[in-house]
């Protein structure tokens, strides 16, 4: 297998051929025999390929890259095509070596040595290797909303991986979730990645659904029920004409009381001395003072000894009055 280098220096052999290159974009097919052109590099691209190679050499493969593109820009050849497909493959930018190969093989400006039949077998052998040495590819996704966060795999969140800035993947199959606040989280299952391959993939968020509440009943404010105005207006005082029966009915109820009252005063005036009544009458009835009247029974003694004194009895007689008193009145108004 020819390295990297004897390519360069094949490349480096052709400095004194003048060029007829002009840069072209490669065709969809191989270019036919009668349509492959033949050109020599020119003096700027002999110089700008040297100096790539040693870049490489250096490991310093941006420089390197950046090079050869400035060749190709003045113009196409398929050994700067091979040269820089081979070292996106040592950069471990496989998917951008592949496709840096098939450049090379598309194109139909040729140079003379080595012959394209010579770059085409360099460039079967090289691309053989990147398929058994590369085990990653590259994920690009076009994402709606394009702020969203990525999580693929247990890697996130990750901003959404473009054309020009892939996200390299070893190869086999991703759980791919977007999310982002206010939309739908959405998950796409067993995103299948594959080697030396650039896998696209559209992940689009919808808006998050208002969920809508169902309307409440109506709150019903029930009015105070309105009265009637006559209602309100102050009533008159119902004066009742006393037709004598109401009074009445007082009246003996009343008279009632006062007689039963009389009757029990006198009552007790008499539990209290029936002596007094008696003796008194007695005197009274012999004219005299009572010294030598009726004594009255035995058991009234005890109450006057003798005494004919009517201040000591002054407590029955006053009952005996009021009794009087309260059973006349009780008679009249009943």
């Amino acid at each position: 297998m020819r390295s990297l280098s004897t390519h360069f220096a094949l490349l480096s052999l052709l400095a004194m051929a003048p060029s007829l290159a002009m840069a072209q974009e490669p065709p969809a097919t191989p270019p036919e025999e009668d349509k492959i052109l033949v050109v020599e590099p020119t003096g700027a691209q002999q110089e700008m390929n040297s100096k790539a190679i040693a870049a490489v050499n250096e490991r310093n493969f941006e420089t390197a890259i950046t090079l050869f593109k400035a060749s190709i820009e003045l113009g196409e050849l398929n050994i700067t095509y091979l040269n820089m497909g081979r070292t996106y493959q040592r950069m471990g930018e496989c998917v951008k070596a592949k496709e840096t190969y098939r450049k090379a093989r598309l194109t139909k400006y040729k140079v003379p040595l080595p012959t394209y039949d010579v770059v085409d077998k360099a460039l079967n052998e090289y691309e053989t290797e990147l398929y058994d040495s590369c085990t990653t590819g590259e994920l690009v996704m076009s994402c709606e909303p394009r702020q969203l966060s990525l999580f693929v795999g247990v890697k996130g969140p990750l901003a959404c991986p473009s054309g020009e800035n892939p996200l390299r993947l070893e190869e086999g199959e991703y759980v791919i979730t977007g999310e982002l606040e206010g939309y739908e989280k959405k998950r796409l299952a067993a995103v299948t990645i594959n080697r030396v391959e650039r896998t696209n993939v559209v992940i689009k968020l919808d808006k998050t659904k208002v969920v809508e509440l169902p309307e409440k009943d109506p709150v019903i404010i029930t009015k105070p029920e309105e009265k009637d105005p006559e209602a309100t207006k102050p009533q008159p005082i119902n004066i009742v004409i006393n037709t004598g029966e109401e009074q009445d009915k007082k009246g003996s109820t009343a008279g009632k009381v006062l007689v039963i009252s009389g009757l029990a005063a006198a009552a007790l005036a008499v539990t209290w001395d029936t002596c007094a009544l008696s003796w008194f009458g007695q005197t009274q009835a012999l004219g005299g003072s009572g010294d030598a009247g009726w004594q009255g029974p035995a058991f009234c003694q005890h109450t006057h000894n003798g005494e004919r004194d009517g201040i000591k009895d002054a407590g029955p007689l006053i009952l005996y009055g009021l009794g009087a008193a309260l059973t006349i009145t009780g008679a009249v108004v009943f």
